[in-house]
């Protein structure tokens, strides 16, 4: 249901030469920056992302722009009235796309999802499910039925994100089932088609 973001978003050279030249708090002055390059930064990190994540959202895993917009989402916030880490602002690793719900003030919002802080973002240590960084399926159980999907915690990662995110809230268990549902059917019409064209392939072959 969840899948592990294993793919970073790639820039060319002119725009990881721009951004290199942003350290510290002035990460978070280029992320607001109206300049049409971070402009276009952006615009190619988002289309990017959907591609990976396949128009998922990296919390809940629901398709995303079904029940909300898409977000490009801080895992560690870049602002926030309790702790931000704007040297952060344009790693890779620290960014991807949400639903407005998984990210909404009720929920993540400014929380501080860092536990243990490093100025090398791939040694911090993170105390929600790391979209990136770790594995859903070592912190999250499933149990499926056609009607409901329901998560349970395997790890202490696994119960904050579960209660931070609200992913067993009754809309989020049916909409996994319904996402369930619809993939499975997908799922069969594919392999009936491959099939289908394999045939083909094989009758013109012979013609």
């Amino acid at each position: 249901m969840l899948q592990q973001i294993k793919q970073n978003y790639t820039l060319t050279a002119a725009q990881d030469a721009y951004l290199a030249g942003f350290v510290g708090p002035n990460c978070l002055i280029a992320w607001h920056s109206q300049a049409q390059i971070i402009k276009d930064i952006k615009k190619s990190i988002r289309d990017q992302l959907l591609v990976i994540q396949k128009n998922k959202c990296c919390y809940c895993g629901l398709r995303l722009h079904e029940t909300s917009s898409d977000e490009i989402e801080h895992i560690v916030p870049k602002a926030s009235r309790i702790r931000a880490y704007p040297e952060f602002a344009f790693t890779k690793m620290n960014l991807a796309l949400s639903c407005e719900f998984c990210n909404g003030v009720h929920r993540k919002g400014e929380a501080d999802t860092m536990w243990v802080y490093n100025t090398h973002y791939n040694f911090c240590k993170f105390k929600l499910v790391h979209p990136y960084l770790d594995d859903p399926n070592l912190h999250y159980g499933w149990a499926y039925s056609k009607t409901k999907v329901v998560m349970s915690h395997l790890s202490l990662k696994g119960q904050y994100s579960i209660a931070l995110f609200g992913l067993n809230e009754t809309s989020r268990i049916e909409a996994r089932a319904s996402l369930r549902n619809y993939e499975k059917i997908t799922a069969r019409y594919q392999f009936a088609q491959n099939v289908l064209n394999r045939i083909k392939r094989i009758v013109n072959f012979h013609r």
